[in-house]
């Protein structure tokens, strides 16, 4: 009878165990897809800044957020991408992705034309509000990506605890009968 308590205990508890390292890879894995959303949405504004700070005066200077951010929201990306290629996720980092990809294409856009000299055009680009309303699909996804990944965090953070305590029921019971 002891023998089999004892052996009763580490299978269930080596079993839970696996469960749990799985779990914590898991919730791992969504932390960092949801901070790496966020890293980047910052960036993004950090480029979107640059361009309107230049845009209003002409002066190089306030294109640095600009040029700093924009090796940065690419490799954020590229990251993103990698963080989640096969799971759920993946459709929409494709599709923040996409729209960063826009967003950039209509900074540098106006930048070009600003630094050509033709603050009317350059401004003619701000005012199709092409570049708002990708900026607000922009968060919109972030955050729903965001707020997806932090709930498959709670989930997995949850599981986790669950088979910690019945872990240590576990152990706690079969030497309690021991």
């Amino acid at each position: 009878v002891t023998l089999v308590v004892v052996v009763a205990i580490g299978l269930i508890s080596y079993r839970d165990w696996v469960v749990y390292d799985e779990l914590a890879r898991s919730a791992e894995h969504a932390r960092a897809v949801s901070q790496g959303a966020a890293a980047l949405l910052s960036s993004v504004k950090d480029a979107e800044t640059g361009q309107r700070g230049f845009l209003l005066t002409g002066d190089l200077e306030y294109l640095a957020p600009y040029e700093k951010a924009l090796p940065v929201v690419a490799e954020q990306v590229k990251r993103l991408q990698a963080e989640t290629a096969g799971d759920a996720s993946s459709r929409t980092v494709d599709q923040l992705a996409d729209l960063v990809r826009q967003k950039i294409e209509e900074l540098s856009q106006s930048v070009t034309i600003r630094k050509a000299g033709d603050l009317p055009s350059a401004m003619a680009v701000v005012r199709t509000n092409l570049g708002k309303a990708t900026m607000d699909r922009i968060r919109t996804t972030a955050g729903a990506l965001i707020e997806q990944e932090n709930a498959e965090l709670a989930d997995r953070t949850a599981d986790a605890r669950k088979r910690a305590i019945r872990a240590r029921t576990v152990v706690l019971g079969g030497t309690a009968v021991l």
